[in-house]
């Protein structure tokens, strides 16, 4: 076995470990208009009210993003395929690795046909570090496909707003952030179907809801 598999084994049971104290302060902490996930509350073992709001069609709003390469594109491009999203940043080193790992494992679980249609988009939540550069860096330590894979930034404003639109919770803390461990399912037109929250995720059910979308 590696030292990579090593440490991130380890890494994955640490988190699980202290997982209770994550939702509670998570729940502490949350401004008053950021859902609070039914998932985490379940951990937490408290009863609460999640208000039902609708997301938002990812489409529908003009965002221009730099990739890893350097290239503007308008979200949009997307549009026609299933998306798996998640926001990032790259000096992250346990939840947002262990998140590209999650999906490196649920793009194992699909055949090459449902591949063609399925594309994972990064949305980097730290523009002021995450240059398309250190973006780029990040792709290829994790030796994936970026003809399906899309690493973006931003400015800060179209970020805010396409993080509230994911109800994506993140706040800098010292040279950290403190964030929303979330993955999402965008349908072909854009509409956010599913959510998961967490590492480790059961891979087998986030494929399931996956095809659901293809």
């Amino acid at each position: 076995m590696n030292l990579r598999l090593i440490v991130i084994r380890i890494l994955t049971i640490g988190l699980l470990s202290i997982s209770p104290f994550i939702a509670w302060w998570m729940w502490k902490t949350s401004p008053a208009d950021i859902d609070f996930p039914p998932e985490l509350a379940r951990v937490m073992g408290k009863s609460v009210t999640i208000p039902k709001k609708q997301f938002i069609n990812i489409y529908e709003q003009p965002h221009m993003w730099t990739d890893q390469s350097g290239k503007e594109i308008d979200i949009s491009v997307f549009k026609g395929k299933t998306v798996v999203s998640s926001f990032i940043y790259t000096r992250c080193f346990k939840e947002c690795l262990l998140t590209i790992i999650d999906v490196k494992r649920l793009d194992k679980l699909l055949t090459e046909e449902e591949k063609k249609d399925v594309r994972y988009v990064m949305f980097s939540f730290d523009p002021e570090n995450d240059t398309p550069k250190a973006l780029k860096a990040y792709a290829e330590q994790f030796d994936v496909d970026l003809s399906r894979w899309a690493f973006l930034t931003t400015d800060e404003d179209e970020l805010e707003q396409m993080a509230k639109g994911f109800r994506f919770f993140y706040k800098k803390a010292g040279d950290a952030f403190s964030h929303t461990v979330q993955l999402s399912i965008v349908d072909r037109g854009g509409k956010i179907q599913k959510q998961f929250y967490g590492n480790d995720l059961d891979t087998d059910l986030v494929a399931t809801h996956v095809r659901a979308n293809l």
